[in-house]
């Protein structure tokens, strides 16, 4: 019974350890980087009309530079609102992905002791040696126990 709430006890840490990042809302750098970004162009955008109002800019370049800032600063808005939008819909993805994993891994708690078998009797390593169709680790048992005995066989009993 002790095995059996270790397990149990491990198997929900392995499962919040594998949900946790999903479920993890980050603010983004990439979001701080465009309103930054918004902030210049606005900046830039008041600039311009200063030297407008000043003549240094005739009206051909003030329409010319507006223009192009306010395609730029456009670009950027466009790039904050995608963003919102993905985080919502990252969001309901992440919650979903974490649900799945909490299904999948509590499914196989349960399935198992139908599907598995977890009644089966203990096989020590030496009926395991003496078996029909040992697997690898049972056959380097076999050369670790020759060699044990005849340390000068070089060719490990074959």
């Amino acid at each position: 019974m002790i095995f059996a709430t270790v397990a149990l006890v491990m198997f929900v840490v392995a499962a919040f350890v594998v949900a946790l990042p999903l479920l993890q809302t980050s603010g983004s750098s990439a979001d701080h980087i465009m309103a930054g970004q918004a902030a210049v162009y606005r900046d830039q955008l008041r600039e311009i009309e200063r030297e407008r109002r000043e003549g240094l800019l005739s009206e051909p370049e003030y329409e010319a530079a507006r223009t192009e800032i306010g395609r730029r600063l456009l670009a950027v808005s466009d790039r904050t609102n995608g963003t919102a939008l993905r985080g919502r819909n990252g969001r309901t993805s992440r919650w979903g992905a974490a649900v799945a994993i909490v299904i999948v891994l509590l499914g196989a708690g349960f399935i198992y002791p139908f599907v598995g078998t977890p009644g089966a009797p203990d096989q020590p390593l030496a009926d395991r040696i003496n078996a029909d169709e040992p697997d690898l680790a049972v056959l380097v048992a076999r050369v670790e126990q020759h060699l044990a005995v005849n340390p000068d066989d070089g060719r490990g009993g074959t």
